[in-house]
Parts: C-alpha cells; sequence; structure tokens
C-alpha cells in the first residue's frame, strides 16, 4: 500500500510509514462491527474481516506467510543452471542455443516458474515466429522446455508447460538456389587459377561442406574414396577442429576421377587445403572466393549504409555444394545414398543405411564418373 501522506509504497500492515513516519489509517469499522482491510500481495488483492485488531493482523500475517511459501523460484534461476550444462556442448550448437536461451530470459526471466502457463509460452514462440525461421523457433522451445524440466525435477513444478502440442508456422522459408551451369563451367575451367578456385571445383564435385573440406587431410583419402570425420569450425576468424563423438558421424564420399586426376601429392597428415601448412582462416576463405568471383564476373556491387561500395558474389560455397545435390539426382543416384553422401541425415538415421553403403557408394561412382 501507500503512505497515507507522502504516498510512497510501504508494507501493507505498517501502522508508521517508514519514509515519513505519518501514522497509518486503523483497520475500518464495519456496520457488523467486523473490522475489515484489503491488502495486495503478489499482484492479487484480498480482504480480511476479524473481531478484533490481533485476529486481523494474524490472518494478515498468515497469507502472506502462505503466499511466499508458494512462490516458486524464477525462470532465470534455472535457466542460470541450465546455461552450466553448454561447456559440455559443441562450439556451434552453444553459438546456436545461447542467443535463444537469452531471448527467453529476457522474457519469462523474474517470472516465477509456478506462474508460467502454456498460453503465455505460446504467445512468446508465436511472435518469434514473425520474425525468425521455423528451426529458430523450434530451438526458442526447446530452450523453455529444457529449463522447465529443471524446475520439475527440483520439485518446483509438478508439470512442464512447454511441452504442450504446438504447431509452429514460423517465417517463410528461402530456398537456397544452387550454383548455375554456367557458373560451375567457370570454376571448371579456371579451377587451377588459385587455392580458393580449387577449393570451389573440388565442394562442387564432392558435396562436402566448407568446414569438412578445409578439415580434409590426404590420409582422409583412400581408393577414390574421401572419409568425412571431422571438420572446422571458427571462433572469430581463427579455426578449430571439430570430431565427432561417435563412429556415427562418419561418412564417405566418392572421389570423382576428375578431382582425383587434379589432386596433388601431400604427406598423410597435410590439409589439402591450406597455407603454409596451417588451416585457412575464415577472413581467408571469404576474401579468396570474393576476388576469384569478382574476377570472372560471378556478382555485383553493392552500396552499403556509409556510401562504400563493395562486391558480393552471386554464387557461394554452400550453393556448390547444392549443385552437387542436383547433379547426384540428375545422374539417377538414389534419394538415400545422396542423403548419406552429403550428410544430410541425422545420426540415427544415418546407421539405419549402413548396410546398403558399399554397394550404394560403388554404384553411385560409376553414375558420377560417368556423367558430365
Amino acid at each position: 500500500m501507500k503512505c497515507r501522506k507522502c504516498k510512497k509504497e510501504i508494507p501493507d500492515e505498517s501502522k508508521f510509514c517508514l519514509h515519513c513516519g505519518a501514522k497509518q489509517n486503523d483497520p475500518k469499522r464495519r456496520k457488523d462491527g467486523l473490522l475489515e482491510k484489503s491488502i495486495t500481495l503478489n499482484g492479487k488483492r484480498k480482504t480480511f474481516y476479524a473481531k478484533t485488531a490481533r485476529e486481523l493482523n494474524k490472518k494478515i500475517a498468515e497469507f502472506a506467510a502462505e503466499g511466499e511459501a508458494g512462490k516458486t523460484k524464477t525462470f532465470s534461476y534455472y535457466a542460470d543452471l541450465f546455461e552450466e550444462s553448454f561447456d559440455s556442448l559443441e562450439f556451434n550448437s552453444v553459438k546456436v542455443y545461447r542467443p535463444a536461451l537469452k531471448r527467453c530470459v529476457d522474457h519469462f526471466g523474474e517470472s516465477p516458474v509456478g506462474e508460467i502457463s502454456a498460453l503465455e509460452i505460446k504467445r512468446f514462440l508465436d511472435a518469434r515466429c514473425k520474425k525468425y525461421a521455423s528451426k529458430t523457433v523450434n530451438t526458442h522451445r526447446s530452450m523453455i522446455s529444457q529449463v522447465l524440466d529443471l524446475a520439475v525435477l527440483d520439485g518446483a513444478i509438478k508439470s512442464n508447460p512447454a511441452t504442450f502440442n504446438y504447431r509452429n508456422t514460423g517465417a517463410k522459408k528461402v530456398i537456397r538456389q544452387a550454383a548455375t551451369e554456367e557458373q560451375a563451367e567457370t570454376i571448371r575451367q579456371y579451377w587451377n587459377e588459385d587455392l580458393f578456385s580449387w577449393l570451389g571445383y573440388f565442394i562442387m564435385n564432392t558435396g562436402l561442406r566448407k568446414g569438412e573440406a578445409l578439415a580434409l587431410q590426404y590420409k582422409d583419402i583412400k581408393d577414390k574414396t574421401i572419409t568425412v570425420a571431422k571438420s572446422v569450425y571458427y571462433i572469430g576468424s581463427n579455426p578449430h577442429i571439430k570430431e565427432p563423438k561417435t563412429s556415427a558421424g562418419l561418412r564417405t564420399v566418392v572421389l570423382p576421377d576428375c578431382v582425383a586426376e587434379k589432386m596433388k601429392e601431400g604427406k598423410p597428415r597435410d590439409y589439402i587445403f591450406s597455407s603454409n601448412g596451417e588451416i585457412l582462416s575464415d577472413y581467408s576463405v571469404q576474401k579468396g572466393w570474393r576476388s576469384f568471383c569478382e574476377r570472372h564476373g560471378m556478382g555485383h556491387f553493392e552500396r552499403d549504409v556509409t556510401g562504400s561500395i563493395y562486391f558480393l558474389p552471386d554464387v557461394t560455397l554452400h550453393q556448390l555444394r547444392h549443385y552437387y545435390a542436383t547433379k547426384c539426382y540428375e545422374a539417377g543416384i538414389d534419394k538415400l545414398t545422396v542423403q548419406e553422401m552429403m550428410g544430410h541425415t541425422d545420426y540415427g538415421t544415418t546407421e539405419i543405411y549402413t548396410h546398403i553403403r558399399e554397394e550404394a557408394i560403388e554404384a553411385a561412382r560409376a553414375k558420377i564418373n560417368s556423367s558430365p
């Protein structure tokens, strides 16, 4: 309640103001002789009645104690506990999870977990759908659910309100286009121009991700087959190697004859794409590929907010990976084999089809090598 004189907030049961010392009104005496007093606790207004002031104060004290006892810890408390588990996750996963968790904490942070409803969670996710793609919205829901799972384990709540059946509309997906045949022909013609044209040619004909290609060593290629077992990720522009936690992370990809005949000799542990034996930095890869595209007219110029003009490639290394998938489908290679070679399936799905791996890879090799 507010002081009757200085209007500052004071505890509801105060007889004197803690700020100015003014005496507050005594409880109201009703016509039936009962004392009446209303207070607000945890956002709820409640009125008490009693025959004596002592009885009235006792009822108010008991109600306040029950309110405090029933109040659960906040969402941010369990979010902090959940974030401690990030230390055991890979950098790329944390890079996705942490911003999503922060948005959830910004919204639900100081709310007691016992007061967070499924409807409130739905409204939060609906608001994210207007801005983010379905996958990102699902990441937000996963963060909320895992935080509230800790609250369930702690006994703060009996059930997790984030487990309701929710249909995620998400922002409209942007379809990533594959490189054009004209762009592919330019890369074929100038594949040996520099290290970055060679990288583009390699990805275009193997379907590897950029990070997988940069992590590739000569020992990973044997009998015209590539073993993909690791990839490069960047913190800033500095490269780091990430390896799969289990054997399910391994996959094999055909090394086409057109690529095999262009491969240079190297020591087993040498990186195929490196600068002085070191893994290329993210900045050097972006700059090198941008320069190659600019030299061959595969891009356009734009102006930024400061008025400066910069060149933007029309084809990315990732689009060359899509080009590879398109060519595989056009060559008649079955969908499951293409998914496995490109690493699109999750670990569980990949393991289901390991029994077809050797035969399917050999069939794919013949079709790839016979395709123009």
